[in-house]
């Protein structure tokens, strides 16, 4: 275990989703999330916006006709930008605020997908 895993007070899990970070300018970044848990997440993204930025992340989840949406402002804790693999760019968010909505499907999300990986 690194040390920035041992400072993380909550599991992540792999989750691997396209989703939207909105920024407070209202300009859209289109994300691929990695790994997230009920505190944050790491979002994969081209041009991953500063440290300190805010924004909202959108996460929409569909199965079937049934549709469940997770909407939580978000505060980029770092960027990382890697010149020989941009596949590797993104960055990481601390989630500061969520709906009780939202906070319920994300728990069943990071529940379930804790589960998936027990199994392996």
């Amino acid at each position: 275990m690194t040390k920035f895993e041992e400072k993380r007070e909550r599991n992540r899990v792999e989750y691997v989703l396209g989703t939207k970070f909105v920024l407070e300018t209202g300009d859209v970044i289109n994300c691929i999330i990695r790994d997230i848990s009920m505190g944050g997440a790491f979002l994969l993204t081209e041009h991953p916006p500063e440290a300190q930025t805010t924004g909202e992340l959108k996460i929409v989840l569909k199965c079937g006709e049934e549709k469940k949406e997770i909407v939580a402002t978000c505060n980029v804790l770092r960027a990382v930008t890697n010149h020989d693999d941009p596949q590797k760019n993104g960055m990481a968010v601390q989630i500061v605020d969520i709906d009780p909505d939202s906070s319920i499907v994300l728990y069943n999300v990071v529940k379930f997908q804790t589960k998936e990986s027990d199994n392996y």
